[in-house]
């Protein structure tokens, strides 16, 4: 921790989507490290972790919204912050969302990645652009753990968007960024769970939300099997690699040790730690999911040094506190316990 302490000190980082869920856990991160973060996405919602924490008066630019689809405008912010780190969050990442607007979809997730690498290319002082897609790049041919050098796909357009978020990355660093010093690298994490996810169609703020409304609680694919892994695993990875040299660029996994559970395993885990019960009623939706993801994370522990800390086990018991904590007090508590949760996690690392 103490690298990463001395590398991010003052530097000037921007997150796209900064005010979604995984955007907010790596700003407060982020501030903690010491660095000057700048952020750009759509404005937050009233009920976002970004709000309720009051993650904006962390940012130094005032001005922090924008689509990322309008080229000159969202040019026009990136040039003026000048950053040296670039962490693009920026995306539309729910997949039956990705059913029902496509165009969006693909819109956010291609045109919004083009966008950024062309936009950096610009960027004198920029060391490291990671662009964040997700292991539903992958096209579905195997159970066992997928490589980064298996075969990108997608038959839903969200991974589908994200596998060509992939393609475009590897064409224009291999075109703009191979004499370049300027790292350019993606990385694929599992099912990313925790506190502060309220977004809709998503299966964690799902059942926290029934719980709450005392509503039964619709599972559509119990027996799919998924790699669960808490926020703050694939976040620092992020973390380590942006700091990297520019070697470092490509394409990388980072997944749970044993996370590989069914999802009625992982919701029967979630609900014990929330010590409560709900009804389940088992529900099938009319759109196609892969029925097992798996990634094999080899090279991001041989090359990176890197490890997931957190099991299955403590990914639910840490996610669970932290709703539970969210509905007893207030904003500024949640902060300092989100605040709290990265601190327990750094000291994981330091052991």
């Amino acid at each position: 921790m103490k690298l990463l302490k001395k590398f991010y000190n003052n530097k000037r980082v921007l997150v796209t989507g900064h005010t979604g869920f995984k955007g907010t856990w790596l700003s407060i991160w982020l501030n903690r490290l010491g660095s000057k973060i700048y952020g750009i996405s759509l404005p937050e919602d009233k009920s976002s972790m970004f709000k309720k924490c009051n993650i904006k008066q962390l940012f130094k630019n005032k001005d922090q919204y924008q689509d990322i689809r309008d080229y000159q405008k969202y040019k026009n912010k990136i040039l003026k912050i000048n950053p040296e780190i670039i962490f693009h969050m920026a995306a539309q990442p729910i997949v039956k969302i990705g059913y029902d607007s496509p165009i969006n979809t693909f819109e956010t997730n291609i045109l919004g990645t083009a966008n950024t690498i062309n936009i950096s290319r610009d960027l004198k002082s920029l060391k490291s652009l990671i662009i964040i897609t997700t292991d539903k790049c992958y096209k579905d041919t195997k159970k066992n753990g997928y490589t980064e050098k298996d075969i990108l796909g997608g038959y839903d357009p969200y991974s589908s968007s994200k596998a060509c978020a992939e393609l475009i990355t590897d064409s224009m660093r291999s075109s703009y960024f191979s004499n370049s010093n300027i790292q350019v690298s993606t990385v694929r994490a599992g099912n990313v769970v925790g506190g502060g996810d309220w977004s809709d169609k998503r299966l964690v703020p799902d059942l926290i939300r029934s719980i709450k409304n005392k509503n039964s609680f619709f599972l559509r694919n119990p027996n799919f099997v998924r790699p669960w892994q808490h926020v703050l695993d694939p976040l620092f990875g992020y973390l380590i690699l942006a700091a990297k040299s520019q070697k470092f660029s490509g394409s990388w996994n980072f997944g749970p040790q044993k996370g590989n559970v069914s999802v009625k395993k992982f919701i029967q885990k979630l609900s014990k730690n929330l010590e409560t019960k709900i009804k389940i009623i088992n529900k099938k939706e009319n759109f196609k999911e892969t029925n097992i993801l798996n990634l094999n994370i080899n090279k991001s522990k041989k090359l990176l040094n890197w490890r997931p800390k957190i099991n299955i086990d403590l990914t639910a018991k840490l996610t669970a506190e932290w709703y539970k904590y969210n509905f007893k007090f207030k904003n500024d508590e949640i902060y300092n316990y989100t605040l709290n949760q990265i601190k327990f996690y750094e000291k994981l690392n330091n052991r």
